[in-house]
């Protein structure tokens, strides 16, 4: 990852020297940087089937009303975007994005007076933790590019990174008198921490809102991603005192493949 991340640095680095560059203005360069927000759709059901079967087991085997949110599949996406350029018709795009896939937890602290005395105490508590991080470089073709609306198309190379865990943790005590205690415990989780390469295509318009010494842009892009699967885990659970297990222990996979939009404001110069 930190090799994909320099290489991304190394060019954007690049276009800003060549877009403020003499050569550049000679030639009619122009640099843009532009920051964007959108939204990104793609299916991550295997992940939401194991916070559901997290939540199923809390029912049926500790009776506890665990809440666990499904991950949405069409997380929020924040953009940094450079665009260099090359002609009138020719533009050459780097691109970093970052989307907060899931953030949400769910605990329950139980006290509870049984017969003959007894008295059982519980503590269950669920996180769900992923972020997805995206960055690339493109080239793109414009179209009536002499216009204040201005199409384009463009096609390029992506990198994509995915980090998701999901973790379930029981603790429970049971007091029988006159003395003593019972002890059970259990934790589990899934997790993917994976990176890949694949490309994407895409078709947008860009607005000039402003015509000044430096310009201001307004920009739409919808995208496809041609991504490849990502491989995770579900780790064996380790217990103490439990006869089941939430999930099976295994391999699994989440494609990457789907559709994004953004849109973002840049300033030309």
């Amino acid at each position: 990852m930190k090799r994909i991340v320099g290489i991304i640095v190394g060019v954007m680095m690049v276009l800003l020297i060549i877009g403020n560059s003499s050569w550049a203005r000679v030639e009619r360069w122009h640099l843009n940087l532009g920051i964007g927000y959108g939204s990104y759709f793609l299916s991550i059901e295997k992940a939401n089937q194991f916070i559901n079967q997290f939540n199923h087991w809390s029912r049926e085997v500790l009776g506890a009303n665990l809440k666990l949110e499904e991950i949405k599949d069409n997380p929020s996406l924040y953009s940094i975007d450079w665009r260099l350029d090359l002609s009138p018709r020719w533009r050459l795009g780097v691109s970093l994005d970052y989307l907060p896939v899931a953030d949400n937890s769910s605990y329950l602290l139980v006290d509870t007076n049984l017969p003959s005395d007894q008295r059982k105490w519980m503590e269950v508590e669920g996180e769900v933790n992923s972020l997805m991080a995206m960055g690339g470089i493109s080239l793109y073709r414009n179209f009536n590019p002499t216009k204040r609306l201005t199409l384009f198309a463009g096609a390029g190379a992506r990198y994509y990174y995915l980090y998701l865990k999901g973790e379930l943790r029981v603790w429970e005590e049971t007091f029988l008198p006159p003395w003593d205690y019972e002890t059970r415990d259990l934790s589990q989780s899934f997790e993917i921490s994976d990176e890949r390469i694949g490309y994407l295509v895409s078709v947008g318009g860009n607005w000039r809102m402003i015509k000044w010494h430096f310009d201001i842009d307004v920009s739409f892009q919808a995208s496809y991603h041609f991504a490849p699967k990502v491989e995770g885990e579900v780790k064996e659970a380790e217990s103490l005192g439990f006869a089941s297990s939430p999930i099976p222990s295994q391999q699994f996979e989440i494609d990457l493949r789907g559709w994004s939009w953004k849109g973002w404001v840049a300033i030309r110069f």
